[in-house]
């Protein structure tokens, strides 16, 4: 693609340049090496995703849930040491109002 003197006009509008000429011609010549660079890195992705691969092919290891039975006087042992508690539930103060 090739960078016409349109084309830049447009893109200092949208971008609310006011140029010279001279900073007109630098900046085409800019841009226009920007595409070409991008052209390169294209041409450079071509059939990559033929080749790509990964080093280490695991998957993840999923391990079985375990209901573990709780142990109630440990239970009880913690409820005692609330400060405030309703039944067997702690009470907080409010954090949100």
């Amino acid at each position: 693609m090739e960078f016409d003197d349109e084309t830049l006009k447009k893109v200092a509008e949208t971008c609310r340049l006011k140029l010279s000429e001279e900073e007109a011609k630098a900046l085409k010549k800019d841009l226009q090496i920007i595409l070409e660079q991008f052209k390169e890195i294209q041409k450079a992705g071509e059939g990559a995703e033929e080749g790509l691969h990964y080093v280490n092919e695991t998957t993840n290891e999923l391990r079985e849930d375990e209901v573990k039975k709780k142990d109630e006087k440990e239970t009880e042992e913690i409820v005692k040491l609330f400060s405030k508690k309703e039944g067997r539930f702690m009470v907080s103060p409010k954090s949100l109002e």
